[in-house]
């Protein structure tokens, strides 16, 4: 079954490291990236149990608020 899931794993993405038997490493940079040059839209609806590290919030408002200010704040850095 190793085997199979390695087969699968080679077969969708650039570069797949084993680290054991049955774990590996997958860098999705070049997938992530794609999407992100095509646009790829961020809603705060996608994100609904979503909590930033470092960031304390007490209310779902305050978790709200922090999260569109960080998705504002990517969406922007994409465009520079």
């Amino acid at each position: 079954a190793s085997a199979d899931v390695f087969r699968v794993l080679n077969g969708n993405f650039k570069l797949v490291e084993k680290a054991s038997i049955d774990e590996a490493y997958v860098d999705l940079t070049d997938d992530v990236q794609k999407l992100k040059d095509e646009n790829f839209p961020l809603a705060i609806n996608d994100f609904p149990t979503t909590h930033l590290a470092g960031f304390t919030t007490k209310t779902e408002d305050e978790r709200i608020e922090i999260l569109s200010k960080w998705l504002k704040d990517c969406q922007s850095d994409d465009e520079q």
